[in-house]
């Protein structure tokens, strides 16, 4: 966690996939709930904050070897979908892999579900 520097001016590996070093990270794992062992799913790894979305920040899938984008995000209430933060392909989308519902102002350590 931290700020980023006062230059804006990056290198490509500076920038890694995410942007400027010392913007927030964010890891997503899938346990076992009878043995604690780690699961992979599509919508796990390492993730970085890159934008901003309902004044909150969106954080994106950094893995390399992933072949589709993972956002994790905050909607606020549309429709038939109650505010919260979610694991999905696209902001607002309908493709969703997990969600956390309520208001938090930072991506929430517990209490995800499996969407679907």
């Amino acid at each position: 966690h931290g700020e980023a520097g006062g230059d804006d001016r990056f290198s490509d590996e500076e920038m890694g996939a995410g942007g400027p070093p010392g913007l927030l990270e964010a890891i997503v794992s899938l346990r076992d709930r009878a043995s604690g062992d780690a699961r992979p799913a599509p919508y796990t790894g390492k993730f970085l904050e890159y934008a901003e979305h309902n004044s909150r920040p969106v954080f994106r899938r950094v893995e390399e070897d992933a072949t589709e984008e993972v956002l994790i995000y905050y909607s606020t209430s549309s429709g038939d979908m109650p505010a919260g933060w979610f694991i999905g392909g696209e902001l607002d989308g309908q493709d969703i892999a997990a969600r956390c519902l309520g208001d938090a102002m930072e991506v929430p350590q517990r209490g995800w579900e499996l969407a679907g």
